[in-house]
């Protein structure tokens, strides 16, 4: 190799070997940024966690609340229409009793020409 050869490989060396070193400085600088954003996420899904459980902590004694009291409304509501259906057969009964009643009344009484009851 010539003297006079190694002078400007030497100058593209050089301007190669700072390329790469502001390469690895923007690289660098681009990697703190990537674990400064890594970090704010870590914290920003440890506040929603957080969130997440106090929202828990506050809401599940009123869903339970709410599930004890659907259970004791669908109770009461059970044994209202268990004693709604007795009342209604008390009425039935009552008035089948009613309406012999009014037959055998229909049938003592005399018919003109005598005609017969309708069936």
């Amino acid at each position: 190799m010539a003297a006079e050869d190694l002078d400007p490989r030497l100058t593209a060396l050089e301007g190669r070997i700072s390329e790469v070193i502001d390469r690895l400085h923007r690289a660098e600088q681009d990697s703190a940024a990537a674990r400064d954003l890594a970090s704010g996420v870590v914290r920003d899904v440890a506040v929603i966690r957080a969130e997440v459980r106090d929202f828990h902590k506050v809401t599940a004694p009123s869903i339970d609340t709410i599930h004890r009291d659907l259970a004791a409304l669908r109770t009461q509501m059970h044994h209202g229409f268990v004693q709604m259906c007795g009342e209604i057969d008390t009425v039935l009964a009552g008035t089948d009793q009613v309406l012999s009643l009014l037959n055998t009344l229909i049938d003592q009484q005399p018919r003109p020409g005598g005609t017969a009851r309708c069936p």
